[in-house]
């Protein structure tokens, strides 16, 4: 595989970030986000909840805690398409596949890439500010089923949390891409990976794995954002049954209170509510699958948050 292709997902980004006007990120801050960590990836759920206020900026996995992935930027249109040209292009450590959706914060562009390689990267100009390299061991690649991909990080509060293939979650420090905490979240002598992009609601960071296509059963955990402990009450058990019956049922319900929550409260109304609250967010990367089935089911499910 050529390195084309591992910049090709940084570069329609870096396009529109030189399009100018209020629509391309800005740069103000940068240089002092660099220099002062409490200025750094300044994200919270409030924000995140309020990002149709900042269209320039992609904050979370899907643009939003619903993850339309849309975005209310205009520049880029039917008359000013042509216009388009290349800005900066930004290579990446290991050349094989780019699956992640950049987030963007405030000038910053945090992105993962293969291996589970995250950058940080000068949205305006492609400059790199860091990269961190998890060094994942290429024995690991035999356990995912499609590639040593990786769909993106989660930012909060000076954090960027990234999910590592061969089983971790990590937290790095935004301004220098130092690990703040590592946490392994599966069995490592079983055939689990993550490749999906962890989300972060409160005080909460969440992820799930993958793995059924080699006999293993997805679950859900959430940890401390500050410390990195298990939060026992907001995690979906692992699973300790070889039967498919159970986990059929944890699906049904997955799907079931997708379509609830959708019809009658709306993502919106819904992370408002109570701390007994929950949320469902669906077509994620954080795959809970029906062994056996040979189905992928697209669903993340975080209960008591």
């Amino acid at each position: 595989m050529s390195n084309n292709k591992v910049f090709v997902s940084l570069l329609a980004t870096a396009v529109l970030a030189a399009c100018g006007g209020s629509d391309a990120p800005t740069d103000s801050g940068v240089d002092s986000a660099v220099a002062a960590a409490s200025t750094v990836a300044a994200v919270d759920t409030g924000r995140i909840m309020n990002a149709a206020e900042e269209p320039e900026m992609w904050l979370t996995y899907g643009g939003s805690y619903d993850e339309t992935r849309h975005s209310s930027l205009a520049s880029v249109n039917g008359d000013t398409i042509q216009d388009l040209g290349v800005s900066w292009v930004y290579t990446m450590d290991k050349p094989r596949g780019a699956e992640a959706t950049p987030i963007v914060v405030d000038g910053v562009m945090y992105v993962s890439g293969s291996w589970s390689v995250v950058y940080a990267i000068d949205a305006k100009t492609g400059e790199e500010l860091w990269t961190y390299d998890p060094e994942v061991s290429g024995k690991d690649a035999a356990k995912g089923c499609c590639d040593v991909v990786n769909r993106g990080v989660a930012v909060h509060n000076g954090k960027v949390f990234v999910g590592v293939f061969d089983g971790r979650l990590e937290a790095l420090d935004a301004a220098t891409g130092e690990v703040l905490w590592s946490n392994v979240t599966v069995d490592q002598s079983k055939p689990y990976t993550i490749t999906g992009a962890p989300r972060v609601f409160k005080d909460k960071v969440i992820i799930g794995n993958s793995g059924a296509e080699l006999g293993v059963r997805g679950y859900v955990t959430a940890y401390n954002v500050e410390t990195g402990a298990v939060n026992v009450e907001a995690s979906m058990p692992r699973p300790h049954t070889s039967s498919g019956f159970v986990f059929g049922l944890l699906l049904a319900h997955a799907v079931l209170l997708h379509e609830a929550v959708h019809a009658t409260l709306g993502v919106e109304d819904l992370l408002g509510a109570s701390e007994e609250g929950v949320v469902a967010a669906p077509d994620v990367d954080v795959n809970l699958r029906l062994g056996g089935a040979g189905g992928h089911h697209h669903f993340a499910v975080a209960d008591h948050l």
